[in-house]
């Protein structure tokens, strides 16, 4: 897992309070917010409300898949695909066409996954155990 201060869509500033908390990697970070009444904590002590939290956790277990980096979630969460749960249920070959055709349009990645490590995406999020518990 990914130290916090490494992580691009987390701010300096969060990443300071969530020090506070004793979370300094995105396994720490997900270890806490798994419930809800942990990411209220979070939310509380970063000054934000839980539904951010909730967002930052999906791209943390989204991180958790081998070959799935920054840019490739953010390129996902633009095709639509927010979490674990809705990127095991996608259908591949549809995916990367969506993924292609926002990437056109916002230029977000520099290479577009193949479409095998599409497929490896997806039989991994299927195999990862649920971190989060809505």
């Amino acid at each position: 897992m990914a130290k916090l201060d490494e992580v691009r869509f987390l701010k300096s500033d969060v990443v300071e309070r969530l020090g506070e908390l004793g979370l300094t990697s995105t396994y720490d970070l997900l270890a806490m917010g798994s419930s809800y009444e942990g990411r209220r904590s979070i939310a509380q002590c970063c000054e934000t409300d839980p539904d951010q939290v909730t967002t930052w956790l999906h791209t943390c277990d989204l991180l958790r898949i081998k070959g799935l980096g920054e840019e490739y979630a953010d390129l996902m969460w633009a095709a639509g695909t927010a979490s674990l749960a809705e990127l095991s249920r996608r259908d591949p070959a549809q995916l990367r066409a969506r993924m292609a055709l926002v990437n056109a349009e916002h230029s977000l990645v520099g290479i577009l996954p193949s479409q095998d490590l599409v497929n490896d995406w997806i039989v991994q999020a299927g195999e990862l155990p649920p971190k989060l518990v809505e």
